[in-house]
């Protein structure tokens, strides 16, 4: 889940820095500069493992063994 989330933050901050570089040419090269997008990269790292965190705590993994037709699902609930 935190890779989907972080990849979709990216993508959102790929848009934002072309829509700046082509819309405000003169501007642009200031407003995204190399230093920015390695801020831009960390904050995204960093606020996605925190958005993530409540979903690690409430969810359980769910293991599901197949074998020939009969389908066998566990679950390893979180402790209190």
């Amino acid at each position: 889940m935190l890779c989907h989330t972080v990849a979709i933050w990216l993508t959102i901050a790929l848009a934002i820095f072309r829509y700046i570089i082509v819309c405000y040419p003169t501007q642009g090269a200031v407003l995204c500069s190399l230093q920015r997008a390695k801020l831009a990269i960390f904050a995204i790292y960093v606020t996605s493992a925190l958005v993530c965190i409540p979903n690690y705590m409430v969810t359980s993994r769910v293991l599901i063994f197949i074998h020939r037709d009969l389908i066998i699902t566990t679950t390893k609930r979180k402790k209190p």
